[in-house]
């Protein structure tokens, strides 16, 4: 019997840093233990992955998100250089 797993594509160090528009640098220096602000991640022999739908990661990602009043029916979060309305419409305008 196979025993079939769903399960998310794990990210490369150059994957997460295109997403959060961001230098590999950057990334590699959050993953050493001395680092600022640990990411989230895994290491396998001598890659570094990530789970963008893991828990922690989710959570790391929550904690760097700001929150922008822009008129009083809408507030953006701001992700990394990613900008999504909260609005009920979802719509900006």
């Amino acid at each position: 019997m196979t025993v079939s797993r769903t399960r998310s594509r794990l990210w490369a160090p150059e994957d997460l840093a295109e997403y959060l528009n961001v230098p590999v640098g950057w990334i590699y220096k959050r993953t050493r233990k001395n680092g600022p602000d640990i990411i989230p991640h895994c290491k396998l022999g001598k890659y570094l992955r990530f789970d963008p739908e893991s828990v922690s990661f989710q959570d790391w990602l929550a904690r760097h998100q700001v929150a922008i009043k822009w008129r009083d029916d809408l507030t953006l979060a701001v992700t990394g250089n990613r900008v999504r309305p909260t609005e009920k419409t979802g719509q900006v305008g």
